[in-house]
This record gives structure tokens, sequence and C-alpha cells, in this order.
């Protein structure tokens, strides 16, 4: 089975990546809508997992282009992939040509359920994936109580995973510096959508990789500009750049192995 997986966050990508690693299962990966609409022109795919809010072409407008071309595509199984579904939004995706819908944060028992029912496929369980899933935060919790990063915790989101949940950790880490400046430009042009879509790709990062304060006050922060705008927002834009600092402070006080090596190799090469 040929599975096309369509996401602008590269941690998603990964995480699904790894959730559909399997027998039987090709995996191919798509950074945009406009990337998807490119592969489908050239090979044929039996499901399609397709990210909803994307930059240029999102979700519903890919897979509509999916659709119109024709022959097989008109049945591939679409799966919307989000984090944001209500009432009037499960019409529209239908409306768009999607078939069913994963709500974010992943669960990989609900992964399987959709392979199984579109696809007939039954994925072998995983030991890791028996346990009881680990609670999303809720906007309205104390974050000053919340840790910096939980390994544990990112484990269990990432499917029992640690090494995938610590490479999520480093991506999310790595991004920081991008992605307050787009907040902060977003909000010194006062531009609201430019603003949902930068808070709608930290919220995504953040959902599989254990950092519970930031996680909440990006969470908390894309409801509240999604539901009452700009101006409550920005009461709460000075706790979330501290905790990306302090995010990106704990990385920095606890390397990986990889910037461990890199940082061995390069003080070698000066004392010669």
């Amino acid at each position: 089975m040929r599975l096309l997986v369509v996401d602008d966050n590269a941690s998603n990508r990964l995480l699904l990546g790894e959730l559909l690693a399997g027998p039987g299962l090709t995996v191919t990966q798509a950074a945009s809508g406009e990337e998807a609409l490119a592969l489908a022109h050239d090979r044929d795919f039996d499901m399609v997992l397709m990210d909803i809010r994307m930059a240029g072409m999102d979700g519903v407008e890919t897979t509509r282009a999916l659709r119109r071309l024709g022959g097989a595509w008109r049945r591939v199984p679409i799966i919307a992939v989000t984090a944001h579904v209500q009432g009037e939004q499960h019409r529209v995706l239908r409306e768009g040509g999607l078939d069913d819908v994963l709500i974010k944060p992943l669960q990989p028992q609900h992964l399987t359920r959709l392979l199984e029912k579109h696809l007939g496929i039954v994925l072998p369980p995983r030991e890791a994936e028996s346990g009881p899933s680990a609670p999303d935060p809720t906007p309205g919790q104390e974050d000053q109580e919340l840790a910096v990063v939980d390994l544990e915790l990112g484990a269990r989101l990432a499917g029992g995973r640690e090494p995938l949940a610590r490479e999520l950790l480093e991506t999310l880490a790595d991004s920081l510096a991008h992605s307050e400046r787009a907040i902060r430009d977003a909000v010194a042009g006062d531009d609201e959508v430019a603003l949902l879509d930068a808070l709608h790709a930290l919220n995504g990062a953040c959902r599989y990789c254990g950092t519970p304060r930031l996680g909440l006050l990006a969470e908390t922060l894309e409801t509240r500009l999604r539901s009452r705008g700009l101006s409550a927002v920005e009461p709460l834009l000075p706790d979330l750049y501290a905790a990306m600092g302090e995010l990106r402070a704990w990385q920095a006080a606890h390397p990986s192995s990889t910037t461990k090596a890199i940082a061995s190799a390069s003080s070698s090469e000066s004392d010669r």
C-alpha cells in the first residue's frame, strides 16, 4: 500500500512516518499542497493523510485539486489530520472531498483504526501503544506549574518511542528562533492570518515533544486568536517568548548526542 502524508510541519511528517512504518506500507511525504499535487500527477496512492491548515494551498484546496485529477483520485481515501474540527467544519471537510478525520494530537490506535476501516490493513500492535494515552493540556491550567520538558510525556505522545520523542524535541527547539520571528513580525504588522499560521505551526510542533509549558501556551494562544482575535492574544505573548527562551536554554544544557559529536569534532580539529 502506498500512503501520502501531506503536512507543512516537519515534526508531524516525521511522527506520521514513524507511526506508519510497517511491512507492506510505503510512505511518501509532501511538505505542501503544491508538492502533493505534483506527486499525484506522477504516481497513484492508496490513501492520503492531509493536514488542513497549510501555507499556500490548504488541505481542502489540495483535496479538491486531487479529486479533479479524476480516475483513481475520485475514490482514494483522503483523511483530514487536524486539531480543530467542530460541527460545521465536519460538513466543510466532507464537501471538500475528505473522507474521514484524524484528530491531533495523534493517537496510534486511532490511526490503526482508520487504516483498517479504509484499506483493510491491520498493523501489528506495539507494546508501547497499549497503555493509556497522554493527556492533552487544557487551556486554563496553571502554566507556571508545568515543566519546560517532560521526556516521559514526550515518549508517550510519540507512541512510546523515546528516540523519536527526543528527535522531535530537538527539531522543535531548533525551529524556535524562526517561529518567534514570524510571531513578532505578524504582531507588529497586525496580521492575524500570518499570526494564526505561526501559532498553528508552533502548536503542532509542540504536540508530540513533551514540552508542557510551551505546548499549553501555544494551544491557548491559537484558540484565543481563533475565537477572540489579536487583542486576546497580546497579554500572553511575553509568557510565550519566555517559554521559548526556557526551552532553548534547556536544549543548550542538554545537547543531543549529535550535537555533542559535532562539538567534539570541532574541538579536535581546533587542537591540531
